[in-house]
């Protein structure tokens, strides 16, 4: 389990293969609309550029979680290095990893993210935090597993 200590008023974009969050991953699985990064405790999605999420690619999404993960409880990370959009509607899907995702958290890196995530977050129906960088993210999830 990492705890970073850095500055990081300058980190933008960080993908997390490209961080010390690397050593924790345990499995990359692409998927036609980018990559889901897993680790232990969590996983990270980050999307590619443009592409705009519908009902095909949540499913793809939720399956490749209850395929790796089974039953685990895990957190969930939205690493946004780039701009895509979602369709709002598919979001009710998310019900089913209700019994996986213990909590969720996106990373904005710059404050025009903030609008399109928080009219979002209206139809998200797990709840979601919002993070300025992808080391405060995980710093915060690290806190909550070690409490527990």
């Amino acid at each position: 389990m990492i705890f970073f200590n850095l500055n990081t008023s300058n980190i933008y974009n960080l993908k997390t293969l490209e961080s010390p969050l690397k050593n924790e991953i345990i499995k990359v699985i692409p998927l036609s609309f980018g990559t889901l990064l897993c680790s232990k405790n969590y996983c990270i999605s980050e999307v590619i550029e443009g592409y705009h999420i519908d009902e095909k690619e949540i499913i793809e999404f939720i399956d490749s979680i209850k395929d790796f993960y089974k039953n685990r409880k895990i957190h969930y990370i939205n690493n946004r290095i780039a701009f895509f959009s979602v369709n709002p509607l598919c979001y009710n899907h998310f019900k089913r990893l209700e019994e996986n995702i213990l909590s969720t958290r996106a990373v904005l890196y710059i404050s025009s993210q903030e609008h399109t995530a928080k009219f979002e977050r209206e139809f998200y129906p797990l709840g979601v935090t919002f993070y300025k960088n992808l080391y405060d993210a995980v710093n915060d999830l690290n806190r909550i597993v070690i409490d527990h």
